[in-house]
């Protein structure tokens, strides 16, 4: 084991988990196989086909009392393969100047679902929100795996990370956390992961 892995290991060792496995919340669901972005409303049945348009249908909603969960259902989420443009940023509602969005992106598990930027950008960005993100691989970022920017400054912002893969990404970290700024409150949380560059 490197020494680079060590604080890794002990920070997932010691934070709970905290993403329950049915969350109440508006569901919403996307299939880089079967989905569309032009006539999918995002529902079980009609799901879209990118997490980028799903971000941008969703983008200023989610409460912590009402979340907005994304199910990215298996599959291959990529340029090449559903045209998945790169990076997944969930800030619209910290940019945009709303309340910060509350959210969960929820894979199929690590094997099974996978964001790969195909070596274009970062793969996964957030800033200042609530978000989970959980069961999926994140690869093929050209900056880094994913880049999380936390100010809890005035809100209880914290970026969560669940049961993920993240491997294969080039230029930069496999994870990147940075708080600007904020203080008090709990930042990050990461639990089940495995980081390979």
């Amino acid at each position: 084991m490197t020494r680079a892995t060590l604080p890794v290991l002990l920070l997932a060792a010691t934070l709970a988990s905290v993403v329950p496995m049915d969350v109440a919340g508006d569901h919403f669901y996307i299939d880089p196989v079967n989905g569309s972005d032009t006539t999918g409303n995002g529902s079980e049945g009609n799901p879209w086909k990118t997490l980028t348009h799903a971000n941008t249908q969703t983008q200023n909603d989610g409460t912590e009392e009402n979340p907005v969960v994304l199910h990215a259902l298996p599959g291959v989420y990529s340029p090449s393969t559903n045209g998945e443009t790169f990076p997944v940023e969930f800030n619209q509602g910290y940019w945009g100047g709303d309340f910060p969005r509350v959210g969960f992106l929820m894979g199929s598990g690590s094997g099974q679902t996978i964001l790969d930027a195909e070596h274009t950008e970062y793969v996964l960005k957030t800033w200042g929100e609530l978000i989970t993100v959980s069961d999926l691989t994140i690869t093929g970022g050209s900056h880094g795996g994913v880049q999380a920017i936390i100010d809890s400054d005035p809100g209880p912002e914290c970026f969560t990370l669940e049961r993920c893969v993240i491997r294969d990404n080039t230029g930069g970290d496999g994870l990147k956390v940075f708080n600007a700024g904020g203080s008090g409150g709990e930042r990050l949380r990461v639990h089940g992961q495995r980081v390979r560059q």
